[in-house]
């Protein structure tokens, strides 16, 4: 606890799965920073996912990284909105989003298979 009343940067970053105590990210957040809780920090592999698969067309290298830092500016900036309104932790303000609803495709929208996904990937390079 002494280290995080010592900090000097405005934000940390969570990657790991608990890589944080709670007592650490109270103190970090009483000290004034500002932190990205695991569950958003840590979520790159399954937002790449997101990325790559969700879109109708086969997306480019550069546009799988450009949806990559849309999801994440765009969950970061919910939970900093969120957290400083409210004067929550990070943490805490995600909890007070209200269900998302589960996104629904129409039936003539079709998603392409992973094998189909893998030959537009190849023919695309």
């Amino acid at each position: 606890m002494a280290q995080a009343m010592r900090c000097q940067f405005p934000a940390v970053v969570v990657g790991a799965n608990c890589g944080l105590s709670a007592e650490a990210e109270q103190a970090l957040y009483h000290c004034g920073v500002f932190v990205v809780p695991d569950f958003i920090g840590g979520i790159g592999g399954s937002a790449s996912m997101e990325a790559l698969f969700g879109p109708q067309q086969v997306p480019s290298g550069q546009g799988v990284l450009n949806a990559l830092a849309g999801i994440m500016r765009e969950l970061i900036g919910q939970i900093a909105y969120t957290a400083r309104r409210d004067g929550l932790t990070p943490r805490k303000a995600r909890w007070t989003w209200p269900p998302r609803p589960h996104r629904h495709r129409s039936p003539a929208v079709r998603r392409l298979s992973v094998p189909e996904r893998s030959q537009a990937l190849t023919k695309a390079r």
